[in-house]
């Protein structure tokens, strides 16, 4: 499973080299002269975010354009979704293919049922998309336990790949526990986003051995801009780059 790391605009250039794409917020591209630099400047695969995580609400398709100017032509474009509202999901999908090439839109699928989440994809599926981004928090409250969103998230994916064909491809907008990125080693789940390993060694907490905070507030918006030249930013790096490692040791199935 690929892997996108979020993080703070003065970490970037230490944590970006360790994942395997760009997964860049439109809101920080608008707002942050120094993180539009850095993504504009970068050659890897990008997909560019609507940050309804962040924001509560997605950017306007004009807005998601023009960050998509300032950053890109990015690869894939994350179509506004709405947290738990399937009809001004695809509402707003509709809408996106008026204005940006199918090829380019990552369509996410929503709802406040399993049931309902699950039109919301055969609605997708028919529009002829084969790649759907499924989000932490789906068919949950924000203020639940992270594992609860991971097992509902996990019974979706599991829908989702008994409805469609094999050349589905699923992408997880966020983390929420380590267990439940262990039940895709043989999923057709092909990437994530996440900002937790930054967010944990932060906060110097370790996977493996401290709790997984809650995701009652985004987790971009729980990661202040370190000091790097404090005397304790040494060793935040080094929890940082112990939790991406532990990481990726589980989504390669160790």
């Amino acid at each position: 499973m690929k892997l996108a790391l979020e993080c703070p605009t003065r970490l970037l250039p230490k944590v970006q080299p360790l994942a395997d794409f760009d997964f860049i917020l439109s809101h920080l591209v608008l707002q942050d002269k120094e993180y539009a630099k850095f993504y504009k400047e970068s050659t890897r695969y990008k997909i560019l975010d609507s940050s309804v995580n962040e924001l509560l609400q997605p950017l306007g398709l004009s807005s998601i354009q023009e960050a998509d100017s300032l950053v890109g032509p990015c690869d894939l474009i994350v179509a506004p979704d709405f947290l738990g509202n399937a009809g001004a999901t695809l509402d707003y999908l509709e809408m996106a293919l008026e204005e940006i090439p199918k090829s380019r839109i990552l369509p996410v699928v929503q709802g406040s049922t399993p049931d309902v989440v699950l039109a919301c994809a055969r609605s997708i599926w028919a529009l002829g998309f084969k790649k759907m981004a499924i989000p932490y928090d789906i068919c949950c409250e924000r203020s639940e336990p992270v594992n609860k969103m991971g097992l509902s998230r996990h019974s979706i994916v599991s829908k989702l790949e008994n409805e469609f064909d094999l050349d589905l491809e699923l992408h997880l907008l966020g983390m929420t526990t380590l267990e439940e990125l262990k039940f895709y080693s043989q999923s057709r789940v092909v990437s994530i986003d996440t900002g937790g390993p930054v967010l944990m060694g932060l906060n110097s907490k370790l996977y493996g051995r401290d709790t997984i905070p809650n995701k009652s507030v985004p987790t971009m918006n729980q990661m202040p801009e370190p000091s790097l030249a404090s005397d304790t930013f040494l060793r935040t790096r080094e929890y940082i780059l112990y939790n991406i490692a532990y990481l990726r040791k589980v989504l390669n199935g160790a």
